[in-house]
């Protein structure tokens, strides 16, 4: 393993970016640190050659990870939390079990056969199960909800900071239950 102070300036900022940033992609990665391409390129297979980060193909993205501390359900999940109308999914979930598609369309503002490519997506990922019931189908989030919360304190701060209020209930059954186990 090399050190951070051993690797070029380029490789540094994107090492740093990546533990500050888990489940980034590539096209973020050039985008906030506004790097050339090429450089960027470089220094992402040069990182992973030394074994200092990870990355996990999710669909036609290819997301990167420091490459202690998270096991793939954790990039999973992370992955899925940088990426905007699925953690809008996940959350509405969290916060309201068995919404339908279109329950979660009219609250996010978008058409139906969208939500059902994020849910099948979601699905794929074993983040969201499917319920039928008497003409309802619903979907629930199917993860560690204390972990969506720390990832999400942890490494989207903004989108916690407008959650956090409207999650508040769930945030306190989940304390209170990891406090009884």
């Amino acid at each position: 393993m090399v050190n951070k102070r051993s690797g070029s300036p380029a490789s540094v900022k994107i090492l740093e970016h990546i533990e500050r940033n888990p489940g980034v992609h590539f096209r973020r990665i050039v985008r906030n640190l506004r790097l050339a391409v090429g450089d960027v390129q470089y220094n992402i297979r040069l990182l992973e050659d030394r074994g200092m980060i990870k990355s996990l193909r999710t669909g036609l993205r290819k997301l990167y990870y420091p490459s202690q501390g998270f096991s793939i359900d954790d990039q999973r999940l992370l992955g899925v939390l940088a990426q905007g109308t699925q953690r809008e999914i996940l959350l509405n979930l969290t916060k309201t079990p068995g919404l339908s598609a279109t329950q979660l369309a009219k609250l996010l503002g978008l058409s139906p056969s969208t939500i059902f490519w994020h849910l099948k997506r979601l699905a794929e990922l074993s983040l969201v199960t499917r319920s039928d019931g008497r003409g309802h189908v619903g979907y629930f989030f199917n993860g560690d909800k204390s972990k969506l919360f720390e990832f999400m304190h942890s490494y989207h701060q903004s989108v916690w900071d407008k959650w956090s209020s409207r999650l508040e209930d769930i945030l306190l059954s989940v304390s209170l239950k990891s406090t009884e186990e």
